[in-house]
Order: structure tokens, then sequence, then C-alpha cells
């Protein structure tokens, strides 16, 4: 949540959520939440001990992710602007300060979405992504 000062009151913005759709496999997983602000996209799901996250650059572009401070192993989904899956990395794991450990992870494609999806979660819904796969994003009540 974003933090906005005015006048001497601070404000915290409500996050905004969206169901994921997986249009190819008829699957949904609720309670996304989404990411658009710099400090946002920057921050992702870092230190989070769960949770879904998706993440819209506002326009296709080449993006790299990475799992610095994560708290649990990620399912990231490249995410065109008409829907279309371009790549999944599975089980990314939480990276450590060791330098050795870093690895940054890009679509084949510009994207305009990346899904950070918690497995635990992912299994939960019995949600499935694969690449190919067209998904929908719907905005639930906040």
């Amino acid at each position: 949540m974003i933090k906005r000062i005015e006048g001497v009151r601070v404000v915290r913005e409500k996050s905004k959520f969206v169901a994921v759709i997986n249009r190819t496999k008829g699957c949904r997983i609720e309670n996304v939440e989404v990411a658009s602000r710099i400090a946002e996209l920057i921050r992702g799901l870092m230190f989070r001990s769960e949770g879904c996250m998706l993440l819209d650059f506002k326009r296709e572009k080449t993006v790299g992710i990475w799992t610095l401070f994560m708290k649990y192993p990620l399912t990231i989904a490249f995410v065109r602007e008409n829907g279309e899956v371009t790549g999944v990395v599975e089980n990314a794991p939480p990276l450590s300060l060791d330098p050795k450990t870093w690895k940054i992870y890009y679509p084949s494609s510009p994207v305009r979405y990346v899904l950070e999806l918690d497995k635990r979660a992912v299994k939960r819904s019995k949600f499935d992504v694969e690449e190919g796969d067209v998904l929908k994003f719907v905005e639930v009540g906040s």
C-alpha cells in the first residue's frame, strides 16, 4: 500500500485486486493484488510471507524479475497485453544475499504484465498456467 501525505494526514490507498482467469484451461485464481506504481513494481512480493501479484507495466516492454528477499518460491508468468502467456518460470527459488544465487528471469518477448504466483495459492485454487494460454484479468470489489 502506498502512503500519500495530504496536509498533515497520511492516507493509505487501498490495493486493487483482480481475479485471473485462464481462458484456455477454464480455471481461475482470486485475490491477486495489482501493482502498477513504480515503487510497487520494484517491491513486488518482497518481504511477504504469502500472496500473488499482477505487475502491470502499462505497456509492453522487456522486464526482468528476480526473487531477492522473497520468502517462498514463485511461479512467474510473462503475459502480453492481449493476455497471451509467452513464458512461465515454475518454482523460482528465493534468492539469498550470496550473489552466486542471483538470477534474473526475462520473457522471450516484450510483455505488459508479469504474474507472480505463490505456489500454495495456486495449489489451493487448482490454477494452472503455461506458455500459450490466454489470461483475462477481472477487477474484484474493494
